[in-house]
């Protein structure tokens, strides 16, 4: 709803503020209004709500208004005009005197002016917002291909780190933090491409693992880590890719929205802003479970099994009883995206005599024709069984 957006945005705008961390709000492309110049950024001076009439006298309605910085100077040919403005009826001499005085007063160097909440969402596309604190520690490294990042607690004493990832490949959906192998925190990216992965680690947390949650790890990425405390960080040897793997697959099923198929299969599917996940579980005793995915209708995304070249592309991957796979990932490649997904399922050859781990073991790790007559992935898969983000691992691993 439109009044939980503007909730959300002020909530953060506030938070932002109080920190003190310097914000700025970026104009669309397409110029709406003359009063604004397009594809600039105006920095947020302060945010103050105002009150008509103003305290003490009551609390009525209430006006939520940023005051921005002109980047074109007081000389400049843009100048808001729209509510709120140097010369709008919106004020009494009450409300901008309050204004004033809640907001550092006037001043003869910069061209500031006044404009609501409403008209900051009609205007600007994006808001932007530099989390800086000057005490803390800061690092700053490229990792280069499959490389991972590693955090060490060096202090006695806890520590809160914050993780960015300052440039996605075009396959990134986000960043995880990962203990002993287990994602402790996580970030989806965001329609800007970032997005800061926040944890509080105890002293006891010495050795932290920060992996790209991506479906292509050939690709350069740099990455910011800022701690409360003192870190040694340094960029690692890529981790093994049923590691990485697996933590991917911890993530999907953390938060997702889990459907059950015919009693014996669930669905787990996680959309966050710029990416989505599809992992299934296949929980019958005996038959092999046959997914088919087709996404259909999808533009400005970036495919994990297949390049897009239609607009129908099916997928399909078997999954043995007892396992689970990230069947599909899609990640946005640009601000405009969309697609949707037609799911098919079906329990194919219940073979009794595979009820033996251990023969079931030999034919799923072997290479030979046998474990390519009992399952079928389209497209197939780069890496094999053994390596493949999209091969299936057993669910007692995340029981």
């Amino acid at each position: 709803k439109e009044e939980d957006d503007d909730a959300w945005l002020w909530a953060r705008l506030l938070s932002a503020h109080e920190a003190g961390f310097v914000s700025c709000v970026s104009t669309k492309n397409a110029q709406l209004t003359s009063d604004l110049a397009p594809s600039h950024a105006y920095a947020i001076v302060s945010i103050l709500e105002l009150f008509e009439p103003p305290p003490p006298l009551g609390t009525g309605t209430r006006h939520r208004l940023l005051r921005l910085a002109n980047p074109h100077g007081p000389e400049s040919k843009y100048s808001w005009q729209g509510q709120w403005s140097e010369h709008s009826s919106c004020w009494t001499p009450e409300m901008r005197q309050a204004a004033l005085d809640n907001s550092g007063g006037t001043s003869s160097s910069i061209a500031t002016f006044f404009i609501s909440l409403i008209d900051l969402r009609r205007h600007f596309a994006t808001l932007s917002i530099c989390e800086y604190r000057p005490h803390w520690f800061e690092h700053r490294l490229s990792l280069i291909d499959d490389a991972v990042c590693s955090m060490q607690n060096v202090d006695q004493y806890d520590t809160s780190i914050e993780a960015t990832a300052q440039l996605f490949a075009p396959s990134d959906a986000g960043i995880l933090i990962l203990k002993d192998s287990r994602v402790i925190a996580s970030a989806p990216i965001g329609l800007d491409r970032t997005n800061p992965c926040h944890v509080h680690v105890s002293a006891q947390d010495t050795k932290l693992i920060v992996l790209p949650l991506s479906f292509n790890q050939q690709a350069s990425r740099n990455l910011v880590i800022r701690s409360s405390r003192p870190l040694l960080v340094a960029s690692k040897s890529p981790l093994s890719p049923s590691l990485r793997r697996n933590a991917i697959l911890s993530y999907v099923r953390s938060a997702s929205k889990t459907e059950p198929i015919s009693g014996y299969a669930f669905v787990h599917t996680r959309t966050d802003t710029a990416a989505c996940f599809v992992v299934v579980d296949n929980i019958h005793p005996h038959a092999r479970l046959q997914v088919k995915i087709s996404v259909l209708e999808a533009y400005g995304l970036n495919f994990s099994r297949q390049r897009v070249h239609s607009q129908a592309n099916t997928i399909v991957s078997t999954i043995p009883p007892g396992y689970t796979a990230l069947v599909l990932l899609l990640a946005a490649s640009s601000a405009s995206f969309g697609f949707r997904l037609q799911k098919q399922f079906q329990f194919i050859s219940p073979l009794r005599c595979l009820a033996s781990e251990k023969l079931f073991k030999t034919i799923f790790h072997s290479s030979s024709s046998a474990a390519d007559d009992f399952l079928t992935f389209e497209p197939p898969l780069i890496y094999g069984l053994a390596d493949d983000l999209h091969a299936p691992v057993p669910l007692t691993l995340f029981s």
